[in-house]
């Protein structure tokens, strides 16, 4: 399909823009293309960790939550296994890292939509013919909306931006480094699942390698993630919706507040942990105990003859310890970064911080608002969308609701009344009616003196 106008072109395939393909295989007369530089589709392969597991309901996947027959399903998936009876005896609490992404490759395997091996150079805008042009490997491919899915880059300290020595390297590429057998001394640096997965995998790997693994967090302690009823609520569309609406300051304010409720530490981990350093000191007594260190920021690195000379700062106390290591991981998380490929695209979008705005269907913000084709993202919208939006949660439910965007149609029903908090105020005829119903209640009840009207 060389040259041709597609509906839709997704670029970056992750569980984002794959719900996407999956949600849209069977639309009729609906073309789309979907890319990426990967040679077949990856998830978190970097941190395929034994025992690792996810942190939502496998029914959060790529299309269940609002299309529940549709044959790309995670129960269809075990069906198609034959595993779907033993499944449900297993009665798991959560689901493997490393079956979800079979998941996800199967899924990958049966959608024609999907190229990979295909490296997107650049993207233009051909104001004249109203579509998109995306360059990739030397071909031309237009399409009349984008789909940006690349995912979050990891998030590198400041003091470590400039570091070039092995020894320092983020968690997501720790299932492609070997650790050298001579390194003794291993530091973690962050204080969310992956840290927690991490720390627990490398101690139990430390009697036989003789490993000292030390844990630093700028967090006042080893925090679980807040999975409670209500608070699952911010990961549903009616409050992804309400958030939309509130103002930035209020925004930022409650992305601080909630963090917890997706970065942080599952409590069945946390208490595998403290049953592992309970084992490690009843056998070993104070030998060589893990070192756990709060409330500590990585604030220097410097890579020495012996390995690397690390500087901590208690966060309380601003007192500063220098101690050495032999490799340093960076459990620091993701943050959103613009794809290079829409360099020629950025002077013509609302940006705030290096990242763009959207509107309330995900589309790009345009600064001609009169521009008709719509560049949406994926995996960006955590700032004028919630806490949610770099989650599993919400990934089909905005896919879907990009599909109606670009089809002009409910294809795909959003709306969603599973709720159990009002966002909102119930709507009682309008701001006009609720303020005369209030002036009205304020009128002295007949047999009553007004007592203001002293």
């Amino acid at each position: 399909m060389q040259n041709s106008l597609y509906d839709l072109i997704g670029i970056g395939i992750g569980p984002s823009n794959l719900s996407l393909a999956a949600l849209s295989h069977n639309i009729p007369d609906f073309r789309s293309l979907f890319l990426d530089s990967k040679p077949h589709f990856q998830w978190h392969q970097g941190l395929s960790l034994p025992g690792a597991r996810i942190q939502v309901s496998p029914l959060k996947d790529l299309v269940s939550l609002v299309d529940p027959t549709n044959p790309y399903s995670f129960v269809n998936y075990l069906s198609k296994q034959r595993r779907l009876y033993s499944y449900i005896t297993a009665n798991l609490a959560s689901v493997s890292r490393q079956e979800f992404e079979n998941y996800y490759q199967w899924v990958a395997r049966a959608l024609a939509s999907l190229q990979f091996n295909a490296q997107v150079d650049q993207v233009d805008y051909d104001e004249a013919a109203g579509c998109f042009h995306v360059q990739s490997r030397g071909r031309q491919q237009s399409a009349r909306h984008l789909v940006v899915g690349t995912g979050q880059s990891p998030r590198i300290p400041p003091c470590c931006e400039s570091n070039t020595s092995p020894r320092v390297f983020h968690a997501s590429e720790f299932a492609y480094r070997t650790l050298d057998p001579s390194w003794r001394n291993i530091v973690l640096v962050g204080g969310g699942q992956t840290a927690a997965e991490l720390f627990l995998h490398l101690m139990n790997e430390s009697p036989a390698k003789r490993l000292n693994v030390s844990w630093v967090t700028r967090r006042r302690n080893l925090l679980p993630m807040d999975d409670s009823a209500f608070v699952n609520e911010y990961f549903y569309p009616q409050y992804s919706e309400y958030f939309f609406g509130l103002n930035a300051d209020l925004k930022s304010e409650l992305l601080d507040d909630q963090r917890l409720t997706s970065d942080g530490i599952s409590a069945d981990l946390l208490q595998s942990i403290y049953q592992r350093l309970y084992e490690h000191k009843a056998m070993a007594g104070d030998v060589a105990q893990p070192l756990i260190l709060p409330s500590t920021e990585l604030s220097g690195i410097v890579a020495c003859a012996q390995g690397l000379t690390i500087e901590l700062c208690h966060g309380y106390t601003n007192q500063t310890h220098v101690m050495q290591a032999d490799a340093v991981i960076l459990c620091t998380g993701y943050e959103y970064r613009m794809p290079r490929f829409l360099d020629s695209l950025v002077e013509q979008m609302e940006v705030q911080d290096n990242v763009p705005l959207v509107n309330r269907d995900y589309s790009v913000r345009w600064k001609d608002p009169r521009r008709a084709q719509k560049l949406y993202l994926q995996n960006a919208a955590r700032r004028c969308r919630g806490v949610a939006d770099p989650n599993l949660s919400l990934a089909a439910w905005r896919s879907a609701v990009i599909l109606n965007a670009v089809l002009g149609r409910e294809a795909f029903q959003v709306e969603d009344r599973s709720t159990m908090v009002s966002w909102r105020y119930p709507d009682q005829g309008g701001a006009a009616s609720a303020t005369a119903l209030f002036a009205a209640s304020n009128q002295p009840m007949e047999g009553f003196a007004n007592v203001n009207a002293a």
